[in-house]
């Protein structure tokens, strides 16, 4: 056992005396001589672990006197270490490789060391591995370990810079000839969308087809014999149960809600073992569903109709809704506006599960909206992983309306009016007018309708769709005819004249010397005696009208001329009341004596003259 390693040069060893002592304690007990020898030999069988040794070096003075200059301390370790290692491997299981010291570093002032190496060249090179520096090696077996080879070295340094010579313990051999599985690659998460909604049919007998999606996840392992059973839990890992059917290396589930959130493991075996992969989820984007069908909605003109449908959330959550309207019977749809109707959508928990109500209440239903189709498109809530949507089934609205008709009797004319069963017939409409007559009001049948009278009120039941009310008039008089005789004998104004009376009832016609009485005429316009006010009149407003006389003159008179002896002149005849009796009558002649005219009793007859 050597106790010092800058041992004295031959050139001092004369001047150097040591002296060993073995220590317990505070006590020492001197085990040799002085001596210039610098090594102290002891077999292994007389020494004992943690023993401790000093070495009091001297050295000689000037005066040949000795004196202790150094001291060293030297303390015996002594150890058998043993080396254990598995003799079978498990891929996927932990392995220990140890190093065992008989003799605790602590009872001695020494520090153990342990270094583990590997090497995958069949031993022809080793390298440290990392963190691996205590007595124990316990590495998680790999596939990728296969033949590698395991060692480890150890040695002793002491307090001083002592140290031992490594004592390497090894290699041994990894190997798993017949292994459970291993795998290589695991599945991963995935997120897929749900088919679309199929299209609707434009034509009979039209089929579509949509085909599911579906996610497809996949697993690689590294082994004999392997056997693949996919497994589905929908408890958060709680539980697993195997997925029928799923016995590939891949499995195709399909994009369904159901399957949304599910966890998703694979579990890979053979007659070794077997291994479990990690666990992975599946997302399933899909759209709102509608709960029900919209029912069918019927009202009366005037009144709003509502439609009402629940929704079941999506993923991503929430909802959103946009009310259509197809008045083509379903051929295109547009987006309701706030002149269609108003939208409202609320939501509320049922069971724990979030369901959404919304309604389209119509604007007042009118004829026009008769057979319109309404339907709900509903979508998932505005995100940035995905919006897909679903359409409700149409419903229909069926408007029950009421025509009133007007019969005027005469009067100007008043159109249609569409109501409901408990509307007001009369409600905004115009009083007619008839020219010569006072409107009074309506009637339905015997009934005297009122400003207030509801539809409801005259018709015998709702089957009956259309009533007529018909006008009650009363006729104008006090109405005045004058006679313009056109110089005949005078004719007293007709008074008090109703509309359609006649104007000539109790009117005794004119006369008039050398003309016969033809008629009347108004506005050149020739009267019959059957001629009604109301025919003459250009509206009730004119209270009085002037009809003329029509005369044709006389044409029976004869004009004799006495010549009073003088040439004969013929007698001129149909004279006419107004004509001139000597035009185109010539002179008389009467020897010795001058014409000079002619004479109807007292009258000359130089210009016209009528006779008596």
């Amino acid at each position: 056992m050597s106790t010092m390693t800058n041992a004295p040069s031959d050139l001092q060893e004369k001047d150097v005396l040591l002296e060993w002592f073995l220590v317990n304690g505070e006590n020492e007990t001197s085990i040799g001589s002085r001596t210039r020898e610098v090594n102290y030999t002891r077999t292994a069988a007389s020494l004992r672990t943690g023993q401790h040794y000093r070495a009091k070096v001297s050295y000689g003075g000037w005066d040949s006197k000795f004196s202790v200059s150094y001291t060293y301390n030297a303390y015996v370790f002594i150890d058998n270490p043993s080396f254990t290692a598995p003799d079978k491997f498990n891929l996927g299981k932990t392995a220990k490789f140890e190093v065992t010291n008989n003799t605790p570093a602590s009872d001695a002032a020494v520090t153990l060391h342990y270094l583990w190496e590997a090497s995958d060249d069949g031993g022809r090179t080793f390298t440290p591995i990392e963190g691996a520096t205590s007595s124990v090696y316990e590495p998680t077996i790999e596939i990728s370990m296969n033949g590698r080879q395991i060692r480890c070295k150890t040695w002793v340094t002491t307090g001083d810079g002592q140290s031992t010579e490594p004592t390497v313990f090894g290699p041994v051999t990894i190997s798993f000839p017949e292994a459970p599985p291993v795998i290589t690659v695991q599945p991963k998460d995935i997120a897929v969308e749900a088919p679309e909604q199929p299209k609707p049919a434009t034509k009979p007998g039209e089929i579509t087809i949509v085909f599911d999606r579906t996610a497809f996840f996949s697993i690689q392992a590294a082994g004999t014999n392997l056997k693949y059973q996919w497994q589905e839990s929908t408890d958060g890992g709680n539980t697993f149960t195997n997925i029928l059917g799923g016995t590939d290396s891949s499995i195709g589930i399909y994009a369904r809600s159901y399957n949304n959130g599910k966890l998703i493991r694979c579990v890979v075996s053979n007659e070794y073992g077997l291994v479990i992969s990690n666990t992975v989820l599946m997302t399933v984007y899909y759209q709102p569903q509608f709960k029900d069908s919209i029912s069918n909605a019927t009202v009366n003109v005037g009144e709003n109709a509502t439609f009402t449908t629940s929704i079941t959330e999506g993923n991503p959550g929430g909802v959103e809704v946009t009310w259509q309207v197809s008045s083509d019977g379903g051929e295109t749809y547009t987006d309701a506006t706030k002149a269609d109707g108003t939208v409202s959508l609320s939501s509320e928990v049922v069971n724990g599960v979030k369901i959404w109500t919304t309604t389209f209440v119509t604007c007042k239903a009118t004829d026009a909206l008769n057979g319109n189709l309404y339907r709900c498109i509903a979508r998932n809530a505005q995100n940035d992983d995905y919006v897909g949507t679903w359409r409700s089934d149409a419903a229909t609205l069926t408007v029950k309306s009421y025509t009133v008709s007007f019969d005027t009797n005469g009067g100007s004319e008043i159109g249609n009016k569409i109501i409901g069963w408990n509307d007001k017939v009369l409600e905004g409409v115009t009083v007619p007018t008839k020219n010569g007559y006072d409107f009074t009001g309506w009637k339905y049948g015997d009934k005297t309708v009122a400003a207030d009278t509801v539809y409801s009120e005259l018709a015998a039941d709702d089957s009956v769709n259309s009533i007529i009310l018909t006008a009650q008039w009363n006729e104008k008089s006090g109405f005045t005819v004058r006679f313009d005789s056109d110089g005949g004998s005078k004719v007293a104004d007709k008074t008090n004249v109703k509309w359609n009376d006649s104007v000539f009832e109790g009117v005794v016609n004119p006369s008039k010397n050398g003309y016969d009485f033809i008629g009347w005429t108004y506005n050149e316009m020739i009267l019959t005696a059957d001629t009604v006010y109301s025919e003459l009149a250009a509206d009730d407003s004119v209270n009085s009208i002037i009809l003329t006389a029509q005369w044709n003159e006389k044409s029976v008179f004869t004009v004799r001329f006495d010549t009073d002896g003088g040439s004969k002149v013929a007698d001129k005849t149909n004279v006419k009341w107004t004509d001139r009796v000597l035009e185109g009558i010539d002179a008389p002649i009467k020897n010795t004596y001058d014409f000079t005219g002619w004479k109807y009793g007292n009258k000359n007859s130089y210009r016209r003259y009528r006779l008596f």
